[in-house]
């Protein structure tokens, strides 16, 4: 009686077990097929980066840049030596500062530009 209750104990653990292992294999599956989608997703990233990277280098290419200026803008010229002023005639040529402009330091500078506005 105690031999077939061991019996029966042991049959019990070997299904546990064997479901325990088909459990376990199932979800390496499953791992084996997330990885396998991750190293696809991985190399269309890849690839998709390299030719957005080819066609930054096309799009960037100074000779095509120039090409299109000529194109679309026949009124833009090479710069003359005359428009290169020193630093130090800078500030000279900038603008005088309007009422518009915000005041550092002021508390609300936008509520203050919409007053002008206003």
């Amino acid at each position: 009686m105690i031999l077939q209750f061991v019996n029966a104990l042991l049959v019990g653990a070997i299904l546990v077990s064997g479901f325990f292992i088909y459990s376990l294999e199932h979800e390496i599956r499953a791992g084996e097929r997330r990885i396998s989608e991750l190293q696809t997703a991985i190399a269309e990233e890849e690839e998709f980066k390299h030719r957005l990277t080819v066609e930054w280098a096309n799009l960037s290419n100074p000779q095509r840049i120039e090409r299109l200026a000529r194109t679309h803008l026949p009124q833009l010229q090479p710069m003359k030596p005359q428009q290169v002023i020193p630093l130090y005639a800078l500030p000279q040529r900038l603008p005088e500062a309007s009422q518009s402009t915000p005041v550092l330091g002021a508390e609300d500078p936008i509520g203050d530009m919409l007053k002008v506005i206003e």
